[in-house]
Order: C-alpha cells, then structure tokens, then sequence
C-alpha cells in the first residue's frame, strides 16, 4: 500500500515507502499542475478524493494505471480551477468506479467523456456541468447505476444524453437545465423512478419528453419551467403517465399549449 500525503500550503503530493510496481494508494490527491501527477502515476487506486484543477494540463494519460478512486473524482470546479487546456479524458481508460461524486465542471475545451468508456457506477452524484464544447455523453454508457443525484447543466454544445442509456433508477434528483443545444432526452428511455426530484429547466432546444416514456415515478418535485421549444402539453403528458405522483408539481413557462384532455392534477 503507497500513502499519499498533501502538504497545506503547496498542494504537492508525496509518495512514501513507494516500489516501482503499481500499488493501491491511501489518501487524496489534487493536481494543480502537470507535474504534480507523478506522485500519482504508479497508482491503481486511490482511497480518498482525487481533484484535478490544473489549467495548464492537456490530458491525464499518467492516470493509465487508475482503476478506482475511493471518495470523489472532481476533473474541474466552481467558482474556479478550470481545466483550460484539457482535451481528453483518454488516460481514466482504466477506471471502473467512483465511490463518491464525479463531478466534471468548466473544462472549457474538453468535446467528450470517452475516456471514461470502462466506469461502470458512480456511488453519489454524477454531475456534468458548464462544459461549454461536450457535444455527447457517450463515454459514459457503461454506467449502470448513480447512487443519488444526475445533473446535467450548462453544456451548452450538447445535443443529446446519449451515454446514458443504461440508467434505469436514480435515488435522488434528476436535474436537465441550461443546456441550450439539447434536443431530446432520448437516452433517458430505461429509466423508470426518481426518488427525489424531477426538474428540467430553460433548455431552449428541447421539444418533447419522449425520452421519459417509462419514468412512472418521481418521489418529491416535479418541475418543468422555462423550456422555450417544449409545448406545456409534453410535460402535463408526462406528469399523467406517473403511477406514483410527486408531492408539489410546477409547470410554467414553456410554449403555451392547451392539452386535451388536461391530465389529472396538471396546472
């Protein structure tokens, strides 16, 4: 087992009693510039966090031997640490899963996520967020379950959800805003529950739901506002296929429409 020491003020990673072979590695990590992965490039897995915030990175090919990574994975963040130079997600080739949160956020020239083609589960929230040039989600087809929360915001090249047509579940909430390419939420086709909140907003592409045709629970909030393409009619029919009803239902400020018959309970 390698350890994995981050000082305070420098952010560098240390590697004691390390062996030239490929090792579990104990503790978190955060790379701030490209330097910093040798500390982490032998390891197989991480325990702790792993956080990639190095503006000056072109691509993470010294994370070819990374399978796991324990807590959360943040490629990018807010308010700040972007990934500007970023191309590829090539080099987390090898990686299966991520026990917490993957978040990828503000990674301004990354254009997909097939890098990540081999993970499989993601154990809290999957968040792909102010992406401005990810076209698809296609490096993401393997994932078959998200512990909690999706949220897809604020990508503003994307077209489709395809990559995540495995999903049939979410625990949490399901979040779909601010993506002003978005066309359709097609790939959503096996999901079938959302334990918490359903809420898709101001995606000014989106003209139907038919993607949710098999969704037929949403355990809180219902919330469909603000999508300028997307006749009321489309949610007040998604709302009426739910065999479990949210408590508190919103929907507004989509393209007036009259829906005949008005499904039960919609606004």
């Amino acid at each position: 087992m390698r350890y994995l020491i981050v000082t305070a003020l420098a952010t560098v990673l240390v590697c004691g009693g390390c062996s030239i072979d490929k090792d579990p590695c104990s503790g978190s990590a955060t790379i701030l510039e490209p330097s910093d992965f040798s500390a982490i490039a032998d390891c197989t897995s991480i325990s702790g966090y792993l956080t990639i915030n190095c503006p000056s990175c072109t691509d993470l090919s010294e994370l070819d031997s990374l399978t796991s990574v324990g807590g959360s994975l943040h490629i990018g963040s807010f308010p700040d640490g972007d990934n500007y130079a970023l191309t590829s997600l090539d080099g987390l080739s090898a990686l299966t899963s991520v026990g917490g949160g993957l978040l990828i956020v503000e990674n301004d020239a990354l254009t997909d996520l097939d890098g990540l083609s081999a993970l499989t589960s993601v154990g809290w929230v999957l968040y792909i967020g102010d992406n401005d040039a990810i076209l698809n989600l296609d490096g993401l087809s393997g994932i078959t379950s998200v512990g909690m929360d999706l949220v897809i915001y604020g990508n503003d090249a994307l077209t489709n959800l395809n990559g995540l047509s495995a999903l049939t579940s979410l625990g949490g909430f399901l979040l779909i805003g601010e993506n002003a390419a978005l066309t359709n939420l097609d790939s959503l086709s096996a999901l079938t529950s959302v334990g918490g909140y359903l809420q898709i907003q101001y995606n000014d592409a989106l003209t139907n739901t038919d993607g949710l045709s098999v969704l037929t629970s949403v355990g809180e909030y219902f919330k469909i506002v603000g999508n300028s393409a997307l006749p009321d009619c489309e949610a007040c029919d998604l709302l009426g296929q739910l065999t479990t009803a949210p408590t508190d239902i919103d929907v507004h400020d989509n393209i007036d429409d009259t829906c005949t018959p008005v499904p039960a309970g919609c606004p």
